[in-house]
Formats: structure tokens, C-alpha cells, sequence
């Protein structure tokens, strides 16, 4: 097996270009065989067979930030749902820091009344 047998067997084009090779392939032709087998995209370094790969590369990238980003969301919201269901259990258990709760949130709302009232700003100024 020459060198340009092992390269199409490589490329998968051994059975497409096998009849025509047994034809044509001589001691003279090889060196020509060579120069074209590398203008036929052969060539590892070749600009147009490293721009499907860098497609492919960047699609690859952005699925594996997009799933990145959609675990990072759904952890934040199972923690956010967990920190209010124990803030809910714990006024539950406890309904005297319930009632102080209430009283802080609405002291809170009073004030903010009082500043829109005066027209002041949320400094106090």
C-alpha cells in the first residue's frame, strides 16, 4: 500500500477513488498524485477544513454556558424557595417574632408614607 492509498483510506475516499488510482497510479504520476491529493483538502492545516471544525467548536461552547447558566438558575431558585419555606416554618413555629414582623414591615410602610407625604427623598432629605 503507497502513501496516497493510505491517505484517501484515511479520508474515506479509497473506494471512490480506487478504480481510478489502479489506472492511473505509476512511479511518474506519484509525485503529481501528491500535489493534488494535498489541493484536494487533504491537508490538516488547510483553512477549509479548520472552518467547519471552529463552527462546530464555538456551537459546542455556547451549549455547554447555555446548560451551565440553566443549572446555575434552577439551583438559585430551588435555594431561594427553600430559604422561603423555612422563614415561613420558623414564623410559623414561632408566631410572637411573627407579630414583630409584622409590626417592622409595617413601621417600614409608615415611613416610606411619611417621606412621599413631606416630598422628601429616601435619605430623608
Amino acid at each position: 500500500m503507497n502513501e496516497s492509498n493510505y491517505r484517501l483510506i484515511l479520508t474515506g475516499l479509497a473506494d471512490e477513488a480506487d478504480a481510478e488510482l489502479s489506472d492511473s497510479l505509476n512511479s511518474s504520476d506519484l509525485s503529481e498524485e501528491t500535489s493534488q491529493s494535498s489541493s484536494t483538502g487533504l491537508n490538516p492545516l488547510d483553512w477549509e477544513n479548520i472552518k467547519p471544525t471552529l463552527k462546530i467548536l464555538w456551537q459546542g461552547l455556547l451549549a455547554i454556558f447555555i446548560v451551565i447558566g440553566i443549572i446555575i438558575a434552577i439551583v438559585s431558585l430551588i435555594n431561594f424557595c427553600i430559604a422561603k419555606a423555612e422563614h415561613a416554618k420558623k414564623l410559623r413555629d414561632n408566631p410572637g417574632l411573627a407579630e414583630a414582623e409584622k409590626a417592622e414591615k409595617q413601621r417600614k410602610a409608615e415611613e416610606r408614607t411619611a417621606r412621599k407625604n413631606k416630598g422628601g427623598t429616601a435619605d430623608g432629605n
